[in-house]
């Protein structure tokens, strides 16, 4: 399981509706530091929990700042972004080499409802 060091990078802009827009997935730093996937809000997105992303849109992710990062990711709703990411291991076919693959992802209006569901399972830490 993943332990985020610096806390979840949500990755997501409120508005005034009370919706939220974003790629539909919220991010968190594992304990090297690496930028993995925490979870996805959106079922139809082409990446899994735990898929490490390497580059948004070209910009390579490590070593960059959680505010660095939020910065890269949002964006108007209907514009995209291209990730670069390696899949979770659990992921790959077996037998196969982990492969990083390039996926793009329309930044979109996500329901606040989608977003409360886990607001009691807050992955801040201080360590």
């Amino acid at each position: 399981t993943m332990s985020p060091t610096a806390g979840k990078v949500e990755m997501l802009r409120m508005d005034e509706t009370a919706n939220s827009v974003g790629v539909g997935a919220s991010f968190a730093r594992n304990q090297m530091g690496e930028l993995l996937v925490l979870e996805k809000f959106l079922q139809d997105l082409p990446i899994a929990n735990g898929d490490r992303v390497l580059e948004l849109d070209g910009v390579k992710v490590s070593g960059k700042s959680s505010a660095a990062l939020e910065a890269l990711i949002s964006g108007p709703e209907g514009s995209t972004i291209e990730l670069v990411v390696l899949p979770a291991a659990d992921e790959r076919e077996h037998g196969t080499l982990p492969s990083v693959k390039s996926i793009r992802l329309v930044r979109r209006r996500i329901p606040k409802s989608l977003l409360d569901k886990d607001e009691d399972e807050s992955l801040e830490t201080q360590q």
